[in-house]
């Protein structure tokens, strides 16, 4: 939920210069040197966390800062080197000029690799891919008393799987070793089926869930009637041509992720007419061949999007539905909407494939996400959701949606307990701090 932070922002960069490193970066006992003003801090990657995740009340914001991140490719061990502070753009731009990608990377090329880390975010084929996290080797943690570290799965395993989906509270996060993966071509040949439900489209993704490189499907909730509602499922397969084009991420690194001004333009009949455009520009060429950022990086240069809600902005709603529970969810989600009649933007499905640990959005299933106008309809129709989102086992995405209650979230996850005990136990004083976590620790 995009949001208002009432508190004191003291915005200080990190900067890990040359003389800070060994080998690039070093195993220092000590954080680098510097008046980073006084704990608690949170750390800021890009600053384009939905949720304003990098702000707490009465934190020092601190932020990676370095002019060219360094990248380093290990071409026999089938891994990239990198610092936190590198956008994903970056890297994506560096790796496929000589044949290699990262996986599980979020829509929006503009994150961080720390930020990816310390959200453990998801991409366009999360059943074949997995989280972000999957694929971290190792990665250095700078914390101002206990020093700059590196840990990994092999050493300090706990500090490793506290860090990452661990929002930032465990230190700053430097620099990572990511697996990556070779390719042949970074063309692919789209398709696109369409869909009458959301329920069509969950069983339509589970027949090609083995058939394809990258998938999702896009859901039309301004046409949902008692009959059904319209979408489509839209999936990649690489090219069998040996063809690398190199064309690159073009990412404004520095453009406001805003628009001076927040015009208001989704009204009902304004944004389904938006809807019926791009589903009939979308269903008019049924089979397309794009490049890869064509179709993992759907959100960026879009921003604007978010400024079409006005003042009031916005709620992003993201769950995960066990696969024994999404009929009857569905059917309950359904019903829900058609009696409240919410102002629903965005609908979003993904299949997922993994487990859950600690607090991280993770596990196998369908994941619903949607964008919902920040009204007093939407708080309604979002807390019956909470009900039902605990009656079928569902979690909901902690970094997405800040609305949720703790009460609730401790009955999602099995995790919650564990990981509260497990940070204390890392670091008493919680040295860094911000408003996701100043929320899970409100009724401790």
């Amino acid at each position: 939920m995009i949001s208002k932070v009432h508190a004191k922002r003291k915005f200080q960069s990190l900067d890990l210069s040359s003389q800070e490193r060994c080998d690039y970066w070093p195993i220092q006992k000590r954080f680098p040197e510097g008046n980073y003003g006084e704990p608690p801090f949170s750390v800021m990657g890009a600053g384009r966390s939905i949720t304003g995740a990098f702000f707490g009340k009465g934190t020092s914001v601190l932020q990676l800062q370095e002019e060219t991140p360094h990248v380093e490719l290990d071409q026999e061990a089938h891994c990239v080197r990198v610092s936190a502070s590198a956008t994903v753009a970056d890297i994506y731009n560096f790796l496929i000029k000589k044949g290699y990608v990262l996986t599980g990377l979020p829509s929006y090329p503009g994150v961080t690799i720390g930020g990816c880390i310390a959200g453990n975010v998801h991409g366009q084929n999360h059943y074949r891919e997995g989280c972000f996290g999957k694929n971290v080797i190792s990665l250095s943690l700078a914390h101002p008393e206990l020093g700059l570290r590196t840990v990994s799965r092999e050493s300090e395993q706990r500090v490793f799987n506290l860090t990452v989906g661990g929002f930032g509270l465990t230190g700053v996060i430097t620099e990572a070793t990511i697996k990556v993966v070779p390719v042949t071509t970074d063309i692919l040949q789209a398709s696109l089926r369409r869909f009458n439900s959301i329920a069509e489209g969950y069983e339509m993704m589970m027949l090609e869930k083995d058939k394809t490189d990258y998938f999702h499907s896009w859901v039309d909730l301004t046409s949902l009637s008692p009959r059904g509602e319209r979408g489509f499922f839209f999936r990649g397969i690489f090219s069998k041509k040996h063809e690398i084009s190199g064309i690159t991420v073009k990412h404004e690194k520095h453009r406001s992720p805003h628009l001076p001004w927040k015009p208001n333009v989704f009204s009902g009949p304004v944004l389904k007419l938006v809807n019926e455009f791009y589903f009939r520009s979308n269903t008019r060429c049924m089979r397309k061949t794009i490049t890869i950022p064509d179709f993992i990086f759907p959100s960026n240069n879009r921003l604007w999007y978010f400024s079409m809600f006005g003042k009031t902005g916005l709620i992003e709603h993201q769950v995960l539905i066990p696969h024994k529970a999404v009929h009857s969810y569905l059917f309950e989600f359904k019903r829900t909407l058609l009696k409240k009649s919410p102002f629903i933007s965005l609908c979003h499905l993904k299949l997922f494939k993994g487990e859950t640990n600690l607090l991280n959005f993770d596990g196998s299933g369908l994941c619903l996400a949607m964008h919902l106008r920040a009204d007093q309809c939407s708080f309604e129709v979002l807390k019956h959701l909470d009900r039902i989102n605990i009656e079928h086992g569902c979690i909901t995405n902690i970094i997405k949606d800040s609305r949720v209650e703790t009460d609730i979230l401790r009955k999602q996850y099995s995790g919650y307990d564990e990981f509260l005990t497990r940070l204390i136990d890392y670091d008493q004083k919680l040295t860094f701090q911000n408003i996701i976590s100043q929320r899970l620790f409100s009724e401790t």
